[in-house]
């Protein structure tokens, strides 16, 4: 049986091993092309995504791989269906800029779609810190279990939100929600804001661009349930989505219900 923990932690390792050769250099940052997802890869990137694949071709672990820099790939035989959900690097900006909010995201799934990852792994790589969950075990931040807020006012609550490109509908949506909350914080990592709801560092979150990939939130939206909260797309739906590149993403993550329902309410005005 294969042993996913320790192989994610591994990998994480080796990611991270990686990464601080090339932080806060200009090397760090030098364009290589784009990713299979589309957006530009970075050295920093490619180096951190080579590093956790080599643990899989290491191992020999055979699986279906679907990754930020080199989309979807087979190591081995892949007849048992595991998918390993990879973004080496979510904060590449910061990274390369040495600001310290910046992580990689590793998840296993035995299905083609994000409701069927059963593992999954954030590293903070800066700080080191480990976020872990197997579904139906709970979830862990460095070897402690998270729970969420229970907060459900929105006013008092301290929301992530991202911003970055917003069409200008997005814009006039997010107005109103944003009129009526009073702590607003973006990050710059998906991924690690929405395991920092997990453990009730945030009350919310919300990207309502429609560009993340499963790859930005296949191991966090685990973490977040398996810690006691929810994550759903805009209709109210538990977030669901194929392990594909070409699907794009829009959610709200929180620790309470009430307090989700009340951003959907509000962003898409609806309360």
């Amino acid at each position: 049986m294969t042993d996913w923990a320790t192989i994610l932690d591994e990998m994480a390792s080796s990611a991270q091993k990686e990464i601080g050769k090339l932080k806060g250099t200009a090397e760090a940052g030098f364009t290589l092309g784009r990713g299979a997802g589309g957006d530009i890869t970075r050295r920093i990137d490619r180096v951190a995504e080579d590093a956790v694949i080599q643990v899989l071709r290491k191992r020999d672990i055979g699986c279906r791989v679907v990754s930020e820099e080199y989309g979807e790939l087979t190591i081995g035989d892949d007849r048992e269906g595991f998918w390993v959900i990879i973004d080496s690097i979510d904060g590449t900006t910061n990274a390369i800029r040495d600001i310290p909010f910046y992580c990689t995201s590793l998840a296993v799934s035995n299905g083609d779609n994000l409701r069927d990852v059963f593992a999954g792994l954030v590293i903070d790589q800066y700080s080191g810190d480990r976020y872990v969950a197997s579904k139906g075990h709970g979830a862990y931040h460095s070897g402690k279990r998270m729970e969420p807020s229970q907060l459900g006012n929105m006013t008092e609550a301290l929301i992530g939100i991202d911003l970055s490109g917003v069409s200008l509908r997005v814009a006039r949506e997010l107005s109103q929600f944003i009129s009526k909350t009073r702590h607003t914080r973006h990050l710059g990592a998906a991924a690690l804001e929405v395991c920092m709801v997990a453990e009730g560092r945030l009350d919310a979150y919300v990207d309502m661009r429609n560009k993340l990939r499963v790859t930005d939130i296949a191991a966090a939206q685990l973490i977040l349930t398996e810690a006691g909260g929810v994550i759903v797309a805009l209709d109210g739906s538990n977030l669901d989505s194929t392990l594909s590149l070409k699907d794009r993403l829009s959610f709200v993550a929180a620790g309470k219900d009430e307090l989700c329902s009340k951003i959907l309410g509000s962003v898409l005005k609806r309360g």
